[in-house]
Order: C-alpha cells, then structure tokens, then sequence
C-alpha cells in the first residue's frame, strides 16, 4: 500500500526575481525535511507569479468599459 504524507513547510517573505529553486531546497532543508525521488512539490500561485516577475500593481490597472 502507497503512503501519501503532506508537508506544509514555513517559507520566507519572497522578492521580485528570486530563485524558486533555491528557496524550496534552504525552506526544505530548514525544516528537516528531505526531497526525495517521486516526490511531488505543490506551490502557490503566489510564489511563483513574485519569482517570475509577474506580479501588477493593481493602481497600474486601468479597466476598460468591458
């Protein structure tokens, strides 16, 4: 029988541009908790919009009439 265990893991405030990769693994590795082959990493959408740049302003928004 398969274990399906989840770990929600304590990350840091991120910035604009900053390497996911590397904030995953020091996140992981602050916690005791080992990355394993096969295992499955979800992310917030959040997280991954601030460290590919993606994030707007919304006072930079001008909504048309639509």
């Amino acid at each position: 029988m398969s274990k399906i265990e989840i770990i929600g893991l304590r990350m840091s405030l991120y910035e604009e541009g900053c390497d996911l990769v590397k904030e995953i693994l020091t996140s992981t590795s602050g916690s005791g908790v080992e990355i394993l082959d096969g295992d499955i990493i979800v992310l917030t959408d959040k997280i991954v919009s601030k460290c590919f740049k993606k994030i707007v302003k919304i006072s930079d928004v001008k909504p048309s009439k639509k």
